[in-house]
């Protein structure tokens, strides 16, 4: 049997999935106003998102070509959702951190530096300052925008070799 699916097209139905997902899950987040306390749900939605539709994608390829799949073949298909899924997302990010809500990174910082005090009262004020000052350092739109996609690609590497190991099926195993 032909492979009538490419691992491209996977890749791309995927990854577009990936990132408005991602995306959905960013603005119901910011509507909400989730605390940076319990904003860690939405991270955690995120990776069970991610590794949900690697797997499946991947899955998807191996049904496409007669059962089989190698692991570079996974590597491949998931690796290119994460990309797809993470420039899709990282370019909404770059969007609403430049233009919707300029002042969401300095709001994030500034609840972060308030629980690291509440958590730690015997800070001295020099290293609460360090802390400011490092938190200026990243506060870039971009350097988000790079940083979340480098992520999503670790993290595609990851799922896609996780998913891989357990779906891989080769002709030679035969």
């Amino acid at each position: 049997m032909e492979n009538k699916t490419t691992s491209k097209s996977i890749a791309l139905n995927y990854g577009l999935i990936l990132g408005f997902t991602t995306i959905i899950i960013s603005v119901i987040t910011y509507i909400i106003d989730m605390p940076l306390k319990t904003g860690w749900i939405s991270g955690l939605l995120g990776i069970i998102v991610m590794i949900a539709l690697t797997f499946l994608g991947i899955k998807k390829f191996k049904e496409t070509n007669d059962g089989f799949l190698s692991l570079s073949e996974a590597l491949k298909v998931g690796i290119g959702i994460a990309l797809i899924g993470g420039i899709i997302a990282s370019l909404y990010q770059l969007v609403f951190l430049s233009y919707i809500d300029p002042e969401y990174i300095s709001r994030v910082q500034e609840l972060q530096l308030e629980q690291a005090v509440e958590n730690n009262p015997e800070m001295s004020d020099e290293q609460i300052q360090m802390m400011k000052d490092m938190g200026s350092k990243f506060s870039s739109p971009w350097i988000s925008f790079a940083g979340a996609l480098i992520g999503n690609l670790l993290f595609g590497f990851i799922f896609s070799l996780i998913g891989g190991l357990i779906l891989k099926k080769t002709r030679e195993n035969l």
